[in-house]
């Protein structure tokens, strides 16, 4: 996807334009009034996601007449927006250049907003704390706006079932050139994928290449994730990558995990809690110093409002959901489930669990940013459910240290999201500690390790 900044188009001065009609002069001179909102910086952020948040914003605002042009560089664009009476207008500027430059621009000022598919780099938040721009670790500053997720699709008829990252960097990178080699058939692989500019490319050369490959020649791109998987699914020897809500009629196939967790599908679900291992967080960054019109089309970019646009845009959005029944993962890839007194099973039977996962800052029992607004989508999600539902808190540790400091860490966890719930008027049913079981990344990561330590919410 695109990252933003908008383009900027200035219209001929009212007297040079008397061909045109008073009304059409008096539009004009609108745009030419128009408050100005600058986006800057992810491409997979600004190219879909930040246009059509401003088009349903403008929609919101009753901003009806709407159009789109482009700027003098690749990828970016600038959205108008007037009223129907031309009486106010709204001139989005969106330039998605990469998540570098959204904060390059709000250094310079030349950004109100700064769009990101990776969180800020220390050194980055240390040059713009250091500018009183802010901090930008903060909540008031760091925004997770939705979440993203990539699957990858085989043929219908294809034995393949999961593969692990190192297995899909090869056969991304073209150093595996048959199936044959991962379990298939002994036919050549062919590689279909979405263009290298999207989105769903930038989350592959992050999440699956990393810095030491890069895509085979042999890709046959495709400006689509519905293009790909159609392409997927009529050819039995492809594989292709496409966004996690787009595989149509191609099989999705797992992750393997290299340390003996079970498989893990690219379903919505799963991409919501942030159990799927091709997921990422989508965000936006503000300054100290920002006008009224960026706050406000912040808010709704986080409002519940928000969420429809957000899922059709391809992403996945931050309303919680309850799972199906399927979503339940055996915690091995036996297929076993812990059941002793002191596993998950016992806790959380006859209960579902919510999409909603507090994970904490690394190294800390702070709550990140984005479960310290999560804490408000809980009490939402537990007033519309209504009379009937109870919660339960279950805390989670990475395998880091013995077991029994492991399972008070846990229940420490789980106990701080307990008050912070009670605080908001959500009184759980219970809260519990069980430690390193039930993983859901190998330990063998700092990143891995965090995602371990978690809290889930399970409903009953």
């Amino acid at each position: 996807m695109m990252a933003a900044t908008a383009a900027i188009v200035t219209a001929e001065p009212v007297c040079a334009q008397a061909r045109l009609t008073p009304a059409q002069a008096e539009r004009a001179e609108a745009v030419q009034r128009a408050v100005v909102l600058r986006l800057s910086g992810s491409n997979p952020v600004g190219t879909r996601l930040a246009r059509d948040l401003l088009i349903a914003y403008g929609a919101q605002a009753k901003l009806t007449s709407v159009r789109e042009e482009s700027g003098p560089a690749q990828e970016e664009i600038a959205i108008v927006m007037q009223a129907p009476e031309a009486s106010r207008t709204v001139r989005g500027e969106i330039k998605a250049h990469g998540s570098p430059t959204a904060f390059t621009d709000l250094l310079a000022g030349k950004a109100d907003i700064g769009m990101a598919s990776r969180r800020v780099t220390a050194a980055e938040a240390g040059t713009l704390a250091a500018a009183r721009i802010g901090d930008m670790l903060r909540p008031e500053h760091e925004h997770v706006i939705s979440l993203d997720g990539v699957a990858f699709i085989v043929h219908r008829n294809n034995p393949v079932q999961a593969l692990t990252i190192p297995q899909l960097r090869d056969l991304v990178s073209g150093v595996t050139t048959r199936w044959s080699s991962v379990g298939g058939p002994d036919i050549p692989v062919v590689l279909f994928g979405n263009d290298s500019r999207s989105g769903t490319a930038d989350l592959i050369r992050q999440k699956v290449l990393g810095r030491g490959a890069t895509m085979a020649k042999t890709i046959a791109m495709f400006e689509s994730s519905e293009d790909v998987a159609d392409a997927v699914a009529a050819e039995p020897a492809a594989i292709g990558f496409v966004g996690a809500a787009f595989t149509r009629n191609a099989r999705p196939i797992s992750i393997a995990s290299e340390c003996g967790l079970a498989p893990t599908a690219p379903t919505p679900f799963l991409v919501k809690a942030e159990d799927y291992p091709l997921s990422r967080r989508l965000y936006f960054y503000v300054g100290n110093k920002r006008t009224a019109l960026a706050d406000d089309f912040l808010k709704f970019a986080l409002s519940r409002s928000a969420q429809a646009t957000i899922e059709h845009a391809g992403f996945a959005g931050l309303d919680p959901v309850l799972a199906p029944a399927e979503a339940i993962r055996p915690t091995s890839s036996t297929g076993q489930t812990v059941s002793n007194d002191t596993g998950l099973a016992p806790l959380v039977a006859g209960a579902q669990r919510l999409s909603v996962t507090f994970r904490f800052e690394l190294g800390k029992a702070t709550l990140d940013n984005r479960a310290s607004r999560d804490l408000d989508r809980v009490r939402d999600w537990t007033k519309q459910a209504g009379a009937g539902r109870s919660l339960i808190l279950i805390g989670h540790s990475s395998s880091d240290g013995d077991f029994g400091s492991n399972v008070a860490l846990s229940l420490h966890r789980a106990r701080e999201v307990d008050a912070q719930l009670r605080a908001l008027g959500v009184v759980p049913e219970a809260t519990h500690g069980v430690g390193p079981i039930a993983p859901v990344a190998c330990d063998t990561s700092a990143e891995g390790a965090n995602l371990n330590r978690r809290v889930e919410v399970w409903i009953r």
